[in-house]
């Protein structure tokens, strides 16, 4: 890797904010899902977070302590690659985003320490949590 390059599959504006260990262990899962990670919403201002809150952001979300990732997916099989490689390296709090066809469009990956962890939830796209 060349020493400009901090990560293997991501730009520094793509993670701009995020934390870096966090970033570390994304960077590990997208090499073993083989896919891309494909980063929909990173790191929330809380001004942000608050315009789109009721369209499925929490106002505690993740997101705003740059520990939290949505990812883009367009089937159930880039579903699955996502949550088990995120699991490998240890990111056990994941949600499945689907649209009003019940169809995946993003996955939520995060670390947050105060949110229960081993959990998968699943959540219509702008329903409220």
């Amino acid at each position: 890797m060349p020493p400009d390059k901090r990560w293997t599959y991501f730009t520094d504006e793509e993670v701009a904010n995020l934390d870096t260990e966090f970033v570390a262990k994304l960077d590990q899962a997208r090499h073993i899902a083989g896919i891309p990670f494909v980063i929909t919403s990173g790191f929330r201002s809380p001004e942000k977070n608050e315009s789109i809150l009721g369209a499925g952001a929490v106002a505690d979300s993740a997101h705003l302590k740059g520990l939290a990732v949505d990812l883009r997916v367009e089937n159930s099989h880039e579903v699955a690659l996502i949550l088990d490689a995120v699991k490998t390296v240890g990111i056990t709090r994941r949600g499945v985003y689907v649209n009003q066809d019940f169809q995946p469009v993003h996955v939520h990956v995060d670390l947050d320490p105060e949110k229960p962890d081993e959990v998968i939830f699943i959540r219509q796209e702008g329903a409220k949590a």
